[in-house]
């Protein structure tokens, strides 16, 4: 009891001063995720109740039954006539193809950033801004979820994908369009168009030009 006594009122701070080993730092970060084969399964782990109540090696044969259900039940989100039916449904029967992302992208209300860890580069799959963002990390040769995405990572073509993704459609401008053929439209009316619709047309002193001010106004169109 006389030791108790002796050092319950001591306040020394010892313990707040021990450091945590940066190799247990490091350590903690190492420890490798399981990984997938197939991008799709980045969208169904993150949105897909039944998925998470399933045994790990259930999981791959559920994204497979997942993908063909979507196949049969296909949605048509303003797509323009180029992204069709046919093309997005062959495109979930197989792996790691632009049109599937950009259909899970509409199914799933969100907007796949990828970062590709060989060239230190983030690329957002869809046009849309308005979509929760859903991260992951391309990274030997498969697929991990990434929660960190920050709003102002510098978003790249994602053309540069074509190492890592099949793109078995060119682009990712797949809605029906906001205005017409920009052949139909002088400068002076898409000018009359972003008054009306309060997008700058002007750019560092200098008026935009005529393909600039037609983009932003049917990008701004479809985040409506």
């Amino acid at each position: 009891m006389d030791f108790i006594e002796k050092f319950k009122d001591n306040n020394n701070n010892f313990t707040d001063k021990i450091k945590q080993s940066k190799y247990i730092e490091d350590d903690i970060k190492n420890i490798k995720k399981k990984g997938f084969d197939d991008i799709s399964e980045i969208f169904i782990s993150n949105y897909d109740l039944n998925y998470k109540l399933l045994e790990n090696n259930e999981k791959m044969n559920y994204c497979m039954k997942k993908k063909l259900e979507l196949a049969s039940n296909f949605q048509n989100f303003n797509y323009n006539s180029k992204f069709n039916e046919s093309l997005i449904c062959n495109g979930l029967q197989d792996k790691n193809n632009l049109s599937t992302i950009l259909y899970l992208n509409d199914y799933y209300h969100c907007n796949l950033i990828i970062y590709n860890k060989y060239t230190d580069k983030f690329y957002k799959t869809s046009i849309k801004d308005n979509n929760d963002k859903l991260g992951c990390i391309f990274e030997n040769n498969q697929w991990f979820s990434y929660e960190n995405i920050k709003n102002d990572f510098q978003n790249n073509d994602i053309l540069e994908l074509n190492q890592i993704i099949n793109f078995d459609i060119q682009t990712n401008i797949i809605y029906q369009l906001y205005l017409k053929n920009i052949s139909k439209y002088k400068m002076n009316d898409l000018i009359e168009i972003c008054k009306e619709m309060n997008i700058n047309i002007m750019n560092n002193g200098k008026k935009k030009l005529k393909k600039d001010l037609y983009n932003e106004i049917n990008l701004k169109k479809i985040n409506e």
